[in-house]
């Protein structure tokens, strides 16, 4: 669930009438079920319901009402993506999109490879978009980078379904988004160095066949379960570069935003060696821009997480600079 550090809100939030009646009547195992706040992500709010053994997650992205205000239900189609209701999603994130309609086509797509949960529906209400898929028991991932290599290997060794958005893993567009990301930053001593810090363009082209790539791969978006890992939050799916998937999972930022430390030297070693040799020559190119790019966007996030900008910044452009 991606976090938009800008706009904390509190874990415990009961959901909307209105979202359990509409999930009951597409869902008959939610009719009797209990719902338990999820922790994690702040640009959607999810809560697991259901049976033991049988628990649903039900995501209701940004809370805001659907274009007509009315209630859609379209049980196994991806064309859709009180008790409390659900504060406002705060201002789009420049780096994570939040898209029901590509996480419900990725579901569908990765499903029945083990890969992805599998979805049972999607619905709208005057809530906003709600997304119901079965949970995967087990913890978010700690441990073993070599597996994480592994499980985006399977991942971008697929073909994107049609309809997901083009992304452009040049040298060139990675700065100019980087670039774009930090004009939306406070003008600022940070900023400056920032901005003084950029790399030059490395030269390196998009990718001739663009992959599936998840586009938020942080630990607390890969499962450990009973069956191995499993990644889930796929609401930033796209067609392109595997390198970007690399940097986001090996950003110092990210690893201290959910596991609460950065990789070692040793664990980002285990990642590229169990990695495509050709894939990590390429994000040896274009670490320098990918991780100015993160940390431009941890200098957008802000200092909400109650952390030091300016060490996670350095952190993330030391990042950049492989040995």
């Amino acid at each position: 669930m991606r976090s938009n550090l800008r706009t904390p809100r509190p874990d415990d939030i009961a959901p909307p009438d209105e979202v359990v009646l509409a999930c009951s009547h597409a869902v008959a195992a939610l009719r009797e079920a209990r719902w338990s706040s999820m922790r994690g992500g702040q640009s959607n709010r999810s809560w697991t319901a259901g049976t033991p053994g049988a628990e649903c997650v039900v995501k209701l992205y940004g809370g805001r009402p659907s274009d007509d205000g009315a209630e859609r239900v379209e049980a196994g189609d991806a064309r859709q993506g009180s008790r409390g209701d659900v504060p406002d999603a705060g201002p789009a994130n420049p780096m994570f999109a939040n898209d029901p309609v590509a996480e419900a086509m990725a579901l569908d797509h990765l499903a029945p490879m083990g890969l992805a949960p599998e979805r049972i529906a999607s619905l709208d209400t005057s809530h906003g978009r709600c997304l119901i898929y079965r949970r995967i028991p087990g913890l978010p991932w700690r441990r073993g980078t070599e597996r994480v290599a592994g499980l985006l290997g399977r991942i971008h060794a697929i073909a994107p379904p049609p309809g997901l958005r083009r992304q452009d893993g040049s040298g060139a567009a990675v700065l100019a988004h980087g670039a774009a990301i930090l004009a939306l930053c406070p003008a600022g001593e940070a900023s400056d160095r920032l901005a003084a810090a950029r790399p030059p363009d490395p030269g390196v082209a998009n990718v001739a066949a663009p992959a599936l790539v998840h586009g938020d791969p942080v630990p607390g978006n890969i499962i450990e379960g009973p069956s191995g890992l499993t990644a889930i939050d796929w609401q930033c799916p796209a067609a392109g570069d595997p390198c970007g998937d690399f940097a986001i999972f090996l950003s110092p930022s990210m690893q201290l935003a959910y596991r609460g430390r950065a990789l070692t030297s040793a664990e980002r070693a285990a990642f590229l060696n169990a990695a495509d040799p050709t894939l990590v020559t390429r994000y040896r190119a274009l670490a320098p821009a990918l991780h100015w790019r993160l940390a431009a966007y941890r200098l957008w996030c802000g200092p909400a997480r109650g952390t030091d900008v300016a060490r996670e910044v350095e952190m993330e452009l030391a990042a950049g600079v492989i040995p």
